[in-house]
């Protein structure tokens, strides 16, 4: 439970850092004594192509954008993801990328933390109800999704899929299935998110590959998706390349990942559309009033796991999910609990048996948020 809870929370400091504004990081950054040096206008151009290429960032992007020139093994995370250039020694980033420079250190400060309330736990038993949050904290609880990927734990034929998407897809993939079922088409960014979802919940690769090559080929022929498509589908499954066995993406790595264009159909609703079109796509599905200004409004709060935890509760009529969604499969797997009649929703007054909810948690809606929100 521990690395569970390290994960979670540096991927929440991840969100919350990259949201906000260029200046506000730098500013973050200089008082922990972190100081990238920026690129300058005169030296950025000497490098554009090669900057281009290995930040995958058109040239005229390129030359509005900051780029910033750090040593590289400041940024050892990025080396996986190819994430930047590197030149004698130092590495040059986006701004995108300046959250790499500080999240280890938050997570080794975690980690940190938690080895010293081990440690430190026997003194603080006398106080009774910081005993059930520290001890599954510290590892003597469970999650229910744990460190794996949040998969259904079952198979899934091709030929569910459409009602699937219609029953237990989260917005963001039936956004994508869609746009596939109508376009015979996705590009990288939706092909990689969903596929790498469809995954998740338990589609083989031989079924990956029919699954997309059935729908592909209603536009280009066999050759041509074999040649062009069928090696990165492969890829997600780790049978090519590097042959690393790739999880499903977390919603904090959709949001934070490449924004979609006019043109793409990836990303997350809740942070990606505008609220007229979220609001219309939320009224087609059946949402009433109500409904749907809380889910845009904890969207325009920049709250967009509770937005989406909101709208699985609409969807499916419970009242309380009393657990966040935090990735696209976990909704999936919920879902598909909550048809067979497996999850079971507390009452008001009933007795709880497990442990942490002992521990109040205040109200998402206290002034302090709304406050922050309206600002």
């Amino acid at each position: 439970m521990s690395q569970w809870f390290v994960r979670q929370e540096t991927e929440l400091f991840r969100m919350r850092f990259q949201l906000e504004a260029p200046s506000r990081m730098l500013q973050f950054l200089k008082s922990n004594n972190i100081n990238p040096e920026e690129v300058s206008e005169g030296e950025k151009p000497k490098m554009l192509k090669d900057l281009s290429q290995a930040l995958i960032i058109p040239h005229d992007s390129l030359l509005k954008s900051t780029i910033f020139k750090v040593n590289c093994w400041d940024v050892i995370e990025l080396f996986a993801s190819h994430r930047l250039y590197l030149k004698e020694g130092h590495a040059y980033i986006s701004s995108n990328e300046l959250v790499s420079l500080v999240a280890p250190q938050f997570k080794e400060n975690i980690n940190s933390s938690l080895n010293n309330a081990r440690k430190k736990v026997g003194a603080v038993l006398m106080e009774q109800r910081l005993v059930p949050l520290l001890r599954h904290i510290t590892g003597a609880g469970t999650s229910k999704f744990g460190s794996k990927s949040q998969s259904s734990g079952s198979s899934v034929a091709q030929e569910n899929i459409d009602a699937l998407a219609i029953e237990s897809f989260p917005l963001c993939m039936q956004e994508i299935h869609s746009h596939l079922r109508k376009e015979h088409h996705i590009r990288y960014n939706a092909r990689n998110q969903y596929g790498l979802f469809l995954k998740g919940i338990g589609l083989s690769m031989e079924g990956a590959l029919d699954f997309f090559r059935a729908e592909f080929t209603k536009k280009m022929d066999s050759d041509k998706f074999n040649k062009q498509y069928a090696y990165n589908i492969r890829h997600m499954y780790g049978k090519e390349g590097n042959r690393i066995d790739k999880k499903p993406l977390s919603c904090s790595s959709i949001i934070l990942g490449a924004a979609p264009t006019a043109i793409d159909c990836h990303g997350c609703p809740f942070r990606h559309m505008e609220s007229e079109l979220l609001t219309k796509k939320l009224n087609n599905i059946g949402l009433n009033e109500d409904q749907v200004a809380e889910i845009i409004y904890s969207s325009k709060c920049h709250r967009y796991d509770k937005a989406c935890t909101k709208y699985f509760e609409f969807v499916h009529k419970i009242p309380d999910l009393e657990e966040l969604i935090t990735n696209p499969n976990q909704y999936y797997s919920l879902s598909r609990r909550a048809h067979r009649g497996e999850l079971t929703i507390k009452k008001e007054n009933e007795e709880v048996e497990d442990e942490i909810d002992e521990v109040e948690i205040p109200e998402p809606n206290d002034p302090e948020e709304m406050e922050i929100c309206e600002e």
